[in-house]
């Protein structure tokens, strides 16, 4: 785990990339490992980056 900005985050697991690619999204939210691990909507949208969708 880290923190940033007063938010801890458990990244260890999403080093994993096979984790990673586990994604999926509940109740709006971003969500792995059966929802031991989410990202608040908030936190995204006040952290995120625009970014340009591959074709």
């Amino acid at each position: 785990m880290h923190e940033l900005n007063g938010i801890v985050y458990a990244d260890a697991p999403l080093a994993d990339i096979s984790t990673f690619n586990a994604v999926y999204i509940d109740y709006h939210t971003t969500v792995w490992n059966n929802g031991e691990i989410d990202i608040d909507p908030e936190i995204l949208y006040e952290n995120g980056e625009e970014c340009a969708l591959k074709q």
